[in-house]
C-alpha cells in the first residue's frame, strides 16, 4: 500500500531556523539545486536565508503538490505484474532496512 508524503511547513521552520543558511530547508522541500546554492553561499550571504522566512509556506505548498501529483502517477502505474514485483521489492527492502537499523541499535 503506498501512502502519500506531507511536507509540513512546521518541520520546514524548525529545520529553516537553525539550518536554513545551510539549505536544510530548501532540501526537505524537494528543492535540491537551491539547496545546493544555499549550501555553499551560507543561505545566499544571509540574505535569502531571511527572504526564506516568507518563502515557507510556498515551498511547502509546492513540494506538497509535486508529492501529490507523483503519488497519482505512481499509483495508477502499480498495477499487474509489474506492481505486484516493485511491490514486494519495496517490502523486502524496507524489512532489511529496518531489521538492519534495529541490530545497529
Amino acid at each position: 500500500m503506498l501512502t502519500e508524503v506531507v511536507t509540513s511547513v512546521f518541520v520546514a521552520y524548525v529545520l529553516w531556523l537553525p539550518f536554513g543558511w545551510l539549505g536544510i530547508h530548501r532540501f526537505y522541500t524537494g528543492n535540491v539545486i537551491t539547496g545546493l546554492i544555499w549550501m555553499f553561499s551560507l543561505g545566499l550571504f544571509g540574505i535569502g536565508w531571511f527572504v526564506d522566512l516568507f518563502l515557507v509556506p510556498g515551498l511547502v505548498a509546492a513540494a506538497n503538490q509535486r508529492n501529490q501529483q507523483n503519488f497519482i502517477v505512481v499509483q495508477n502505474n502499480q498495477s499487474g505484474f509489474v506492481g505486484d514485483v516493485a511491490g514486494h521489492a519495496a517490502k523486502h527492502v524496507a524489512k532489511n532496512v529496518i531489521t538492519d537499523y534495529l541490530k545497529e541499535r
